[in-house]
């Protein structure tokens, strides 16, 4: 458990709002402004990482586990391009010299992308073979860029990788319904939150911030734990316990409150979690904090609340949505 006490007193403020969702509907990509996402079967990808440029261009790497693989999407609004086969040759003229190395290359126009295919040999100096493929889409504006790629000592058969760009469909958005957040051995964790409150990837792997539809005046930081072992079981009560008095023992010189722990139940979740004030919180800084540690079955969380004055209901209402998390069907 000490693991699980690091980690919750270690949570900070994370990125901006993400533009991804995952729900019944399947893993969405898309930008506020526009009616569309981009959407692909849930399965076992995870989102592992976050970038937004100062363009405002989103930028997500994404991996499977089960396929040994991964790829990238890049969001980004553009007048340099305006059509599928456009995006594609302006990505060749910017990358000219990188690519300068592939090999066997192909192009194509597959599932509504304009598709480059090719090869690289001992990409990075390592002794592997990189298959690649580098597929353009354009809509309302944007540029749709995505990179499916797959390393290994001989070179990989590209089929897997066109299946993943033919399992992809721009679709309306679907925001409705339980968000759901990966938590290890293909299960996730569904969470009951509003349509239009947002969710961002935090720092760390498995953390999450999640933030109102507007504003910033309360935040809620969550890091879900999957167990080194599937078949492990489920922290006890006391491990629970032990994990919040911990952090408590670690702010108690910074704040004020009664800081002690109180445990709640769930559907599925239990867990402690405690209230304290900052007692000296710096310009820009939030001055309450819930914060604490639960398990659904043999998952742990730990999370977060930090909000100011007057955002009581908000938070109260943070906390309900927390108890009542569960595993997804």
């Amino acid at each position: 458990m000490k693991r699980i006490a690091a980690v919750l007193a270690a949570l900070a403020a994370a990125p901006a709002a993400a533009d991804f969702r995952i729900n019944d509907a399947g893993l969405q990509f898309f930008v506020p402004q526009a009616p569309w996402a981009l959407r692909l079967p849930r399965d076992d990808w995870q989102v592992l990482q976050e970038k937004r440029s100062a363009g405002g261009g989103v930028y997500y790497f994404i991996a499977s586990p089960s396929r040994e693989l991964q790829f990238s999407i890049f969001l980004d609004k553009t007048d340099q391009c305006d059509s599928a086969s456009a995006c594609r040759d302006l990505w060749k003229r910017n990358t000219a010299k990188v690519n300068e190395a592939a090999r066997d290359l192909s192009e194509r126009d597959r599932n509504g992308f304009s598709v480059v295919q090719f090869h690289l040999d001992k990409p990075g100096g390592h002794a592997v073979v990189q298959t690649n493929v580098s597929a353009h889409a354009y809509r309302d504006g944007y540029w749709i860029d995505v990179r499916v790629t797959k390393v290994g000592e001989t070179r990989p058969d590209p089929e897997p990788l066109l299946a993943v760009l033919d399992a992809m469909a721009f679709r309306a958005k679907s925001l409705e319904g339980a968000r759901q957040y990966p938590a290890g051995s293909g299960k996730y964790l569904a969470l009951d939150l509003p349509p239009d409150w947002r969710d961002a990837l935090g720092k760390g792997i498995g953390t999450v911030e999640v933030m109102p539809a507007t504003g910033e005046n309360w935040k809620m930081l969550m890091t879900v734990l999957p167990p080194r072992d599937r078949d492990a079981p489920p922290p006890t009560r006391e491990q629970l316990l032990d994990a919040t008095k911990a952090v408590i023992i670690r702010i108690r010189e910074q704040s004020t409150g009664d800081l002690q722990p109180r445990e709640f139940k769930g559907r599925s979740a239990t867990g402690f979690r405690f209230s304290a004030t900052d007692k000296n919180p710096a310009p820009g800084e939030y001055r309450f904090m819930s914060q604490g540690v639960m398990a659904v079955g043999n998952v742990s969380v730990t999370f977060t609340v930090l909000s100011n004055a007057g955002e009581e209901k908000s938070v109260a209402r943070m906390l309900d949505i927390l108890a009542g998390m569960r595993f997804a069907q």
